[in-house]
Order: C-alpha cells, then structure tokens, then sequence
C-alpha cells in the first residue's frame, strides 16, 4: 500500500463522523392567531399599563376640569379641554382594540409576500449541547444555536418562548412534539438555559 492509498483511507474515516439524535423534534406552524397569542405572552401587561395610564391621567385632568368648571363655573372655557379629554380616551380605547388585529394583519401579509403561504412551519431539534431550527418555506435559513444564547423562557397556552435576544424568540409549539414531551422538554430547556 502507497502512501496516497493510506491517505485516502485517513481521509475516509475522518468522513465517517456519527451524527448525534435530537433529543427533542418539534414542529411548529406559526399562522396568525399562534402570532397574536405569542404576541400576548410577549407583550405581557405592558400595553395594558400604558393604556391605564393613559385612562388615569384623562381622568384625573377631566376631573379637575369639571370641578373647576362646577366651582368657578368656566364651562365655556373648559369644554374645548374636556372635549379633547374625551377624543382621547375614546381613542386609547378604540386604538387598544384595532392596533393589534392590524398589525397581525400586516404580518400575515409579509408572510404571504414572501414565502407564498400564510403560515410558516417550523422544524426546531434539541440536541444535547445545541438546537437547529430549519424553515419548511425556505430551507436556506436553518439556524444552529447554542443554549449559551437563551436568556429566558416564556410560557403561553400553545407555545414554548425561548428569547435569545433583545426581542427575539425561537417559538415551539407544545403541541407539535414528534420526539419527546412538551413537559420533558420544558424540565430540559430549563436545566440548559444560558448554558447552564
């Protein structure tokens, strides 16, 4: 046997790398109603406390307009304020009740406009040290990961969260387990986030 014979076979077993099982396969389809619940869990009362400080500070200066209109009696001088008060807390109302349908709206759209489908469906694989996500609509965007960049986990009725940026999440259905349990899988992730 010559030297490039042996080198081939050197090159042949180094080849030979044995691939590690997932311990977790999970397949998630992200359509709009899993956006607008996964949107909820993300937001959590955040918008709410905006809304109902917005709602207090209408009250409070409609309020005092009132009394002040009642005691000095200026209710010509202070109808224009109060009915500016009123516009707007109609309009945090009004506004709390459309923003999201149409910005869920608006992502169906860019969903549609890109990849031709109102849902995306996800393949997400949890290996021991890391995970790989791959997008059925594109198969060129496959994400590896590892749970190094996981910062927390975030839980809604359909889906696991897991954030691994400022406000980026890898989204898992907890129904859509093909290997392993949504409760396996949330004892494993938690053992594992940060790199732990």
């Amino acid at each position: 046997m010559n030297y490039n014979e042996e080198l081939d076979i050197v090159e042949e077993s180094e080849e030979q790398v044995v691939q590690d099982h997932p311990t977790f396969v999970c397949n998630t389809v992200l359509d709009m109603a899993a956006q607008g619940e996964i949107t909820k869990c993300v937001m959590g009362k955040s918008a709410l406390g905006t809304d109902m400080v917005m709602y207090g500070m209408c009250l409070i200066i409609g309020g005092y307009l009132i009394a002040d209109s009642i005691i000095h009696n200026r209710w010509a001088s202070n109808a224009l304020m109060l009915g500016v008060i009123v516009f707007l807390a109609i309009m945090t109302f009004v506004l709390r009740k459309t923003s999201p349908k149409k910005a869920l709206k608006r992502w169906e759209d860019a969903i549609i406009q890109r990849y031709g489908s109102p849902a995306l469906h996800i393949t997400t694989e949890f290996y021991n040290l890391s995970m790989a996500q791959m997008l059925k609509e594109d198969e060129e965007q496959t994400t590896v990961d590892g749970y190094s960049s996981i910062r927390e986990m975030k839980e809604s009725e359909n889906f696991f969260l897991l954030r691994h940026g400022k406000t980026q999440y890898y989204i898992v259905s907890k129904k859509g387990f093909t290997t392993g349990t949504a409760d396996q899988f949330r004892t494993f992730i938690t053992g594992r986030i940060g790199g732990k």
